[in-house]
């Protein structure tokens, strides 16, 4: 059973849900999206609305749940349904790191929930951490077929297809 989603704080306004503007149906879920830069976090949404996705996004973790929250209220996603998985940007301009906010959504919706960091670091010791939590790390800038196959395997919409392009 999935844990109750907490509402948004008071006055901590969500932002407004983007609606999925494909045909593609059913949708394959909710990625959560955390990226400081708005021009980045509206054009990875529009990449993943394009292949059925709807996001939850915002420049913080709670911005992002309180974003699902909204989808939830407008129907959009059944209530008490766990997202799909979470994608941030390593380098958020918060006092912490993509790899913390990952963690702190993986408290809310599970560890097991899939997630990828976007970094444009090339540190060995980030790899590592990335690696030991669980995390995929995909470099700037973006390869946006790669993110779609390993999204795709991770939540097993296509996963022997996306398995076997990512290993080559």
């Amino acid at each position: 059973m999935a844990p109750p989603l907490a509402s948004p704080q008071p006055g901590l306004s969500a932002p407004a849900p983007r609606t999925q503007t494909t045909s593609h149906a059913p949708h394959p879920g909710v990625v959560l999206l955390i990226e400081d830069d708005p021009d980045v976090r509206d054009g990875t949404a529009v990449l993943l609305h394009q292949h059925g996705w709807l996001t939850a996004e915002a420049s913080t973790p709670e911005g992002a749940i309180a974003a699902l929250v909204a989808l939830q209220q407008t129907g959009q996603m059944p209530e008490g349904a766990m997202p799909a998985a979470v994608v941030s940007d390593h380098r958020l301009g918060l006092s912490i790191n993509g790899l913390q906010a990952i963690r702190q959504l993986r408290y809310e919706f599970g560890e097991d929930l899939p997630a990828f960091l976007l970094t444009g670091e090339a540190s060995p010791g980030l790899a590592d951490e990335a690696r030991c939590a669980k995390v995929h790390l995909l470099h700037k800038p973006l390869q946006a077929d790669r993110l779609l196959r390993l999204l795709d395997g991770a939540t097993s919409r296509e996963p022997a297809r996306a398995a076997r392009q990512d290993a080559a």
